[in-house]
């Protein structure tokens, strides 16, 4: 990476080492230095996102069950947006 590049931004878990708790990080930086050459530093920021990742996770698990009891039912079955119309979740019945 030069410096001068674009920003860069990584989602990753880490366990912490006090009680091995895992923990989503979410870390973005730049290389800092002369045009063109090795950064001379980085430059940047860690955010402890667990808490989102969580509600994210959660969100795609209900919606996956979701999925699945729609896809059995026997009968037809969608469900959609307003005010677009746009079809979230249907099934093939």
């Amino acid at each position: 990476i030069l410096a001068g590049s674009p920003s860069l931004g990584t989602e990753y878990r880490i366990r912490r080492p006090s009680d091995g708790e895992i923990r989503w990080i979410f870390d973005r930086g730049s290389a800092q230095g002369a045009e063109g050459e090795r950064p001379a530093r980085w430059v940047g920021t860690l955010q402890d996102i667990t808490e989102r990742k969580t509600a994210e996770l959660a969100r795609a698990a209900s919606e996956k069950q979701l999925r699945a009891v729609v896809e059995q039912m026997p009968v037809g079955v969608s469900v959609a947006a307003a005010p677009s119309g746009e079809f979230l979740i249907y099934n093939s019945k």
